[in-house]
Formats: structure tokens, sequence, C-alpha cells
């Protein structure tokens, strides 16, 4: 087992340990309040049964345990974050692209924010490596610009943050942000070429108003990589059941993979121009406990169907010249952010208060404390389908701590022919057990 950090966090994480090694000092001198830690846990058990597919050949089931220790500490202006994880910690049926049994630590925030004050506005200003979550969505966001977050994610998950340097002046009814930042401040080892690729630095400017029930933002973006990008959303509550949002986003360059045009050639990484990303949705929530979010949206930078079938054909005529390396090599699509351009997903949730009201489960201590969810995204365009079933088991709560048991699931299929029954993993299962001190 071994810890590994990116040269970027490595030199990040060491200066500002360095700061804060130097302002406890001076806290003991000066008797300043001592910093202050919460503390999050999570162990996790999975079993994914695979299916054969044009790039793979079926393998047997494979079983993995996998934990994580997170702790969030504050003093003074200063925020840290750093996650301990073991990812997996052990699995059997391992094949030999499988991640290494390994310990990362991993510094995902460490951050320092404060006021400013510019002649009558008022400003805070944020240096670090911090997380900014300017997406409007639940299933997927395309306002999340300098990391690409996962949405939806199963198991244990660290979402690290860029080096930032945030500038944010308020009045009465909205912020102006001024932003620059690095996203190669993250765990080298933790990224796919993809995302190498995509890691940009870049300044932009971001306006947020509040109006009545209703707030929207713009941002404007130059950077290394997309070279200028637009986005704006928007998010109205209409009534105390229903609120709709949407967001849009145009870019003037990406990477994505690339068909050859040579079959006997791989994919490749290469630039391309202009691309546009929206969602619209609605959310209502009910009197009863019980929430549903409905949600379609189009991402321009994915392959096509047509693509997606031209890769498929490709993979089936290089297994048959026995070439099974260069036939893997068109996996790497499943790297995009979304298989598929257009998207619909249905998010349904029951609150554990809801249970109080049937009489069949009002006695039920144990139903008071389950919460269930269900995802299912479609994609319309060849009929695939995920399915994403949840319930979380509330185990204790005393307020200073709390733990719960969750199981959840993941089914990828739909159409034989679609791209999501072409996932090597068919079905996986996860038992969660996790908390917080």
């Amino acid at each position: 087992m071994n810890s590994k950090f990116g040269r970027g966090a490595r030199r990040m994480f060491g200066s500002m340990l360095c700061a804060v090694g130097l302002g406890s000092g001076w806290a003991q001198a000066a008797s300043l309040p001592m910093p202050t830690a919460e503390w999050d846990w999570m162990l996790s058990a999975s079993q994914t049964q695979h299916r054969a597919t044009p790039w793979t050949d079926k393998r047997d089931a494979q079983q993995a345990f996998g934990a994580l220790l997170d702790v969030q500490t504050r003093w003074q202006q200063w925020t840290g974050r750093f996650a301990l994880v073991g990812d997996p910690l052990w699995q059997d049926n391992a094949t030999p692209n499988s991640a290494d049994t390994e310990l990362d630590l991993i510094p995902y925030e460490l951050f320092w924010q404060g006021p400013l004050t510019l002649g009558e506005s008022k400003a805070d200003v944020t240096l670090g490596k911090i997380r900014l979550d300017w997406g409007v969505g639940y299933g997927y966001r395309p306002l999340d610009l300098f990391l690409p977050y996962q949405q939806n994610p199963l198991g244990i998950q660290v979402e690290e943050g860029p080096g930032v340097a945030l500038l944010s002046l308020y009045d009465a009814t909205g912020e102006w942000s001024l932003v620059a930042t690095d996203a190669s401040w993250v765990s080298e080892q933790r990224t796919t070429p993809l995302q190498r690729q995509n890691q940009q630095r870049g300044v932009g400017l971001r306006h947020y108003r509040l109006s009545g029930d209703s707030e929207w933002q713009v941002i404007g973006y130059v950077d290394d990589v997309r070279k200028g990008l637009l986005g704006a959303s928007w998010v109205s509550v209409l009534n105390a059941s229903w609120e709709v949002h949407g967001s849009a986003l145009y870019q003037r360059r990406y990477w994505q993979y690339a068909l050859p045009q040579e079959s006997h050639q791989p994919v490749q990484l290469k630039e391309q121009h202009d691309a546009g990303q929206a969602l619209l949705g609605v959310n209502w929530a009910g009197s009863s406990g019980q929430n549903v979010i409905a949600e379609y949206w189009y991402d321009g930078r994915c392959w096509g169907d047509s693509q997606w079938q031209e890769a498929l054909a490709r993979v089936g005529s290089l297994q048959a010249q026995q070439q099974p390396a260069l036939a893997g090599a068109y996996a790497q699509g499943f790297e995009h952010s979304n298989l598929m351009a257009h998207n619909l997903l249905v998010h349904w949730s029951l609150d554990k208060s809801a249970w109080r009201n049937w009489t069949w489960s009002q006695s039920s201590d144990l139903l008071s404390r389950v919460t269930p969810t269900l995802d299912v995204l479609y994609a319309p365009q060849d009929g695939g389908v995920m399915l994403t079933p949840r319930v979380n088991i509330e185990l204790h709560d005393s307020g200073a701590s709390s733990s719960a048991l969750e199981l959840e699931a993941r089914y990828a299929g739909g159409d034989s022919h679609s791209v999501y029954a072409q996932i090597p993993d068919r079905l996986t299962f996860l038992l969660n057990l996790k908390g917080r001190f």
C-alpha cells in the first residue's frame, strides 16, 4: 500500500500546510480557538456481474471491498478537507487493467476565504483548492465548468476541487464573481487520459441574480482548452410543489475520442470545434413526502448513434482478424461525459417521514428510518436504459454522530443494440455502511 499525490496538489498541499502550521503556532501564542474537525467514514462492498460485449468476453462476477475516511477541518479563515481512500482495498477475479490495491491520501479541498471591503461594496476572496458548484440539475450539470464532477455515482467517490482564485462582490439582489482556476491540481492517478487532456487553466466572469422566486446566472470563461465558452442557467419556484430549471452552454473547442479514417487504427484524442449542451427539468415535491425530478439534456460532444454503430462494426471486424487489443481501444468511447447526445431521466424518492401518512406503516420503527430512491435514465436514440435503485436505512442519529446502511444497485441495458447494452458491467450491487462523527 502507498500514498500518491499529483504534482500540482503536492506543491499546493505542502505550502498551505506550512501556512497552517505557522498559524497553529500563532494560535497557541495568542490563545486563539483551536481547529474543528468533522469526520466521515464509509465501508463499501460490491459485486459486479459482467456480460459479453464486442470488446470483451464474459467474465465471472467480481467482488470488491473499499473504505473511506474523510475529515473536514476549519481554523480561522482556513478550510481543509482530506480523504484516505482504499478503493478497492480488496478484489477478486482482478483483470490486468484493474486498479492497484492501495491507499490514497487526497487533499481535495484546502482554501482560505475572507472578507474584503471595496468602497461601499462587500466582497469575499477565496484562494486555494476548492470545489465550485455552479451547475444546475440533477442528472447532468453543463455548468460544472472546471472539473467534471460525477452525477449520481455509486459507492465511494472523492471529488477534488481545482486551484481557484475567486473574488465575489455582493449587492442587494446578486453577485459578481471574477474567477481564475487551474484544473491540474488533482491527483494524477485518479484521472483518465481524456480528463487530463481536458484539464484547463483560465479566467472568467460570473453574474448571479435573484429576482422574486427566480434566480439566474450568466458565465463567460476563457481557458487554454476550450478557447472560450458562454453559459447560463435559470431556476424558478412556481409554487409550494413545483420548480423548473434549465441551463445551456456553448464552447468553441473540446477534446474527445474520434473514430479514425482507417479501421486498423485505434480511436484518437482530437480537438473538436463548436459544441453546445443544454438541460431542462422540473421538480415536484408532494405533501406526502414524495419527490420527482424529470430532466432532458443534450450534449453535442457525444458520438452519435451512427458513430457508435460504426465503432461496433469495426470492433467486430477487428475481433475476426484476431486483433483484440486494437478492438478494445474503441471502448474508450465509454469515457465520454455522456454516452448519447439525447438523454431523459426520471428520479423518484420518498422521505422517511412519509411512512407516517399510511395506517399500515405508521407503527413501524424500521420504515420510519428508510429512504428509497429510484433513477431511470433513458437514451431515446437507441433505446438504452440505466436503472439505479437505492435504499438508505438510518441506524443512528444523535446530532453529533450518525450512521446509515445503504443498499444500491445499477443495471445497464435496454435494447440489445443500444450503447448501454454494450457496457461490460451489466449489473452492480453495493452494500455501504457509512457515518459521521
